[in-house]
Order: C-alpha cells, then structure tokens, then sequence
C-alpha cells in the first residue's frame, strides 16, 4: 500500500472528527498504525507518534464554536467534548489557518487557549454549561 493511500486516510479521518463525524475510539483505529494513544478514566495521558501522519488539517474558530454550541444543546456530553478538545491539541497534524506566518497564527491564539483549556479540566475548571458559554463568548469576539 503507498504511503499516499495512508494519507488520504488519515486526513479523512482526521477531518471527520475534526467536524464531529467521528467518535474517538473509530479515530484511534484509523491512525492505529502511525499513532499509539494512551487513555485512562480520568482522560487524556499521551498520544505517541510512531509515524507521520503527511497531511495538516486547518483547525478554524467554526469549528470549535460548532462543537461548542453541540454541548450546549445536548448532543454531546463535557467529556467528549474534553476529549475533541485534547486530540486537536496533542495531534500535530491539526493546526490553524496560516500556521507558518507567526502573525497569522497569532491570531488563533484565544482559538487555542480555549481548546487547551477544555482540554484539561482538571487542571482549568470543569466543563459546565457556564464555562462553555463564557469560551463561545470569547471566541465570537475575537
């Protein structure tokens, strides 16, 4: 199999989940032989890259809001989204638009801090309906 059909996979499967089309442990097996993630019952631990992933996918505020706005209405439950929100975090591939240009990415920032944020509850505050809110506040502001 060429490294260009492994690509292809990973980058659909990437943007899957991504969008929200996909559940964690489907991305898991779909990155299974480039990617090694370790999770316990509190969440998120590692994610070990055994090999390249050869694609990026474009990370916009949309999207985040889109899957902020799926919490607030119920469709998704604070751990998962906790844990999309650790996956954009710890997968290299994911990054935001204009990436390369430090002015560009600059911008994205507040994106970031707020994935990072839900990303770890633990150590940022529980998910709740408040705190959600307060991240799409932010993030339709900046």
């Amino acid at each position: 199999m060429s490294n260009s059909s492994f690509s292809d996979r990973e980058e659909q499967a990437l943007r899957g989940y991504l969008e929200g089309r996909m559940k964690d442990h489907d991305l898991h097996q779909a990155l299974s032989h480039v990617a090694r993630f370790d999770v316990e019952s509190e969440g998120w631990r590692t994610v070990d890259l055994t090999g390249s992933l050869g694609c990026s996918i474009e990370v916009d505020v949309p999207h985040v809001v889109s899957r902020l706005k799926d919490y607030l209405r119920g469709t998704i439950p604070a751990y998962e989204l906790m844990q999309w929100a650790a996956h954009l975090t710890l997968i290299d591939a994911y990054v935001s638009p204009g990436w390369q240009d430090d002015a560009l990415a600059d911008e994205y920032e507040p994106m970031w801090d707020v994935l990072q944020q839900l990303s770890s509850p633990s150590t940022d505050g529980k998910i709740t309906p408040e705190v959600v809110s307060a991240h799409l506040r932010r993030l339709e502001t900046s």
